[in-house]
């Protein structure tokens, strides 16, 4: 994910802002890849805002880092705000990703009928992007279409999800090779 908005916006990140958006899903995921991107971003400078529906929250430890990280660099920071619309206004990237509740973690029939519920005011669309400063959207994969992300915004200009997936490939080998030097 850092390579690719580095490809995007060049190697400084500091102070451009990802809005990381909670998106449903049938089988949402853990929140690690949320985790890892809101870390990986403060780390880099970024400004980041997080949302999601109240109950989804992520892990209480993570956030304390992310706290802590934010505040050591000047042009970033970690905000929480209420909708996907407050996350995306002024972002440079959304990225979308669904993850599970927390509170509901083992109980599919509980987890499902809670996604149900959040369905239309979290769908990624051109309303949303348009609220960003020329917006990029990322996600993870894989995607719901229609239901995470509209087709327009995933298959439109907007879109870095297919270089996102592309950079896992040289990401991937060049970890492999650093872990096998160390042998």
């Amino acid at each position: 994910d850092l390579m690719t908005l580095r490809e995007t916006f060049g190697k400084n990140l500091s102070g451009k802002r990802l809005a990381i958006v909670w998106t449903p899903s049938p089988t949402p995921a853990g929140p690690a890849v949320v985790h890892s991107m809101l870390l990986a971003a403060l780390r880099s400078g970024m400004q980041v805002s997080l949302a999601h529906p109240r109950g989804y929250d992520l892990d209480e430890g993570v956030l304390s880092e992310a706290k802590a990280l934010g505040a050591q660099h000047p042009d970033g920071g970690l905000e929480h705000v209420n909708t996907a619309r407050d996350a995306a206004a002024g972002a440079h990237v959304v990225y979308a990703r669904s993850w599970m509740s927390l509170e509901n973690y083992g109980n599919k029939t509980r987890a499902a009928s809670r996604v149900a519920t959040e369905k239309g005011e979290w769908l990624v669309d051109e309303a949303l992007m348009q609220l960003g400063d020329e917006a990029r959207l990322m996600h993870p994969m894989p995607i719901r279409r229609n239901l995470e992300v509209t087709d327009a915004v995933l298959d439109g200009p907007r879109s870095l999800v297919y270089q996102q997936a592309a950079n896992r490939l040289p990401t991937q080998k060049g970890l492999l090779s650093l872990l096998l030097r160390g042998q």
